[in-house]
């Protein structure tokens, strides 16, 4: 009963219809609104799904279990192992030396024969299930690392300027400088002119260690996982009126140039900042907008009172306005970056199964060429019984087979 229920779970067709019914939770769940995330809420904290997710796990264990030990099993040759095989053959012999003539003829054939007198195995290509193994290996590394990424990976993000510092998931990171190429002109073309910074990275100080971050592939720090995920101008802004005086340091969500940001200084006091481009060229159907990044011209918005009376003017940092009754002043501006802090214990296993992974599809490669070739042979009285067994390319390894036979004197 114990081996029936070991050969079940080893199954491969238990695989097909796990990643079956996988699949067609997938296709039920796509008719609806955003089908991926759904499905991995689904897939991933759901009790069913979880359910089928463990079991494709420990399948997948078992299997690579299964082929590990009957490949490593030095099998016994038997009459009934031949009446199985791909091909066998009944030849006569006479004398006492059988077995060292077969296992002498295995081995200048590439095999390596094993021999208790009256039965000979030789085996070749023994250890071709290692790039399966891999492969699965990685497979299953994968799965455990995502179902763990998704249970405990918590995120953060933060705004930092320059000298401040801020706590994520209690680590104190304190921001010593940002680099940045922002460009003294810099043309946005088109309606939805792109905006890449072609250089941005900030330094750290986590633990008293200097630390740089990118807004690339994330850095690994003090178990936290950081990067830059935008850009902005840090700007103090003051306003008087005959109400009072209202100042706010103001984090400018800005870029790509164009975009607008809402400020609200006060419940009746909202505020909206864009870049002014500098220049606008036209030819035909495209538009070009120059912009001065390293001093910026902001085009600003100003809404006041319960009828919202709206004011428009521009104005540079470090500069002071009169509006009307109103005094507009900006301070001296600086740069801005926000960070995502991503908490992730899983993420390293992540990375380690995709190597893995990748690994082992490239090691599949081989089995092209690298897989088990059996030879069998039992003695009884005056003959010899020989089977020939190959995992793939079966009708090339018959013919190839009996080429070999007519080289074997008995």
């Amino acid at each position: 009963m114990s081996g029936r229920i070991a050969k079940a779970v080893s199954s491969w067709w238990l695989t097909f219809f796990l990643l079956l019914c996988l699949s067609a939770s997938y296709i039920y769940l796509s008719f609806g609104e955003r089908p991926f995330d759904g499905w991995l809420r689904f897939l991933f904290f759901s009790s069913a799904a979880i359910a089928f997710y463990l079991g494709l796990i420990f399948n997948l264990i078992a299997v690579s279990i299964r082929v590990i030990l009957v490949r490593l099993d030095r099998q016994k040759a038997s009459l009934e192992e031949l009446r199985d095989m791909d091909t066998s053959v009944e030849l006569p012999c006479s004398g006492d030396n059988h077995s060292e003539v077969i296992g002498a003829w295995m081995r200048h054939k590439g095999f390596s024969p094993v021999t208790d007198g009256r039965t000979i195995t030789g085996t070749k290509g023994r250890f071709s299930f290692l790039p399966g193994t891999v492969m699965r290996a990685g497979l299953v590394l994968l799965l455990i690392s995502l179902l763990i990424s998704m249970h405990m990976r918590k995120t953060d993000e933060g705004v930092l300027h320059e000298g401040q510092q801020r706590e994520f998931f209690s680590r104190q990171v304190l921001l010593k400088g940002i680099r940045a190429n922002l460009p003294a002109e810099f043309l946005s073309v088109g309606e939805k002119g792109g905006f890449m910074l072609k250089v941005i990275s900030a330094e750290l100080i986590s633990s008293g260690r200097p630390h740089t971050i990118t807004g690339g592939f994330p850095s690994y720090i003090d178990g936290l996982y950081l990067r830059i995920v935008n850009i902005g101008f840090f700007q103090p802004f003051s306003l008087k009126t005959e109400q009072g005086d209202l100042q706010k340091d103001l984090y400018l969500d800005i870029f790509p140039p164009g975009k607008p940001d809402a400020v609200t200084l006060a419940p009746e006091t909202v505020l909206s900042f864009s870049l002014q481009p500098e220049k606008t060229y036209k030819k035909g159907l495209l538009t070009g907008k120059l912009y001065n990044l390293s001093n910026p011209l902001y085009h600003i918005s100003l809404q006041q009172g319960r009828d919202r009376k709206k004011t428009e003017f521009k104005m540079r940092p470090a500069e002071t306005l009169t509006i009307g009754n109103s005094t507009v002043s900006s301070g001296k501006k600086a740069l801005f970056v926000k960070i995502q802090a991503v908490y992730d214990p899983a993420l390293l296993f992540i990375y380690g199964a995709l190597i893995m992974l990748a690994a082992g599809m490239v090691m599949m490669l081989s089995r092209f060429f690298w897989y088990e070739k059996r030879i069998s042979a039992v003695i009884a009285d005056d003959r010899v019984y020989i089977g020939y067994r190959e995992e793939y390319f079966r009708k090339w390894g018959i013919l190839r087979f009996h080429k070999w036979i007519k080289d074997l004197r008995l």
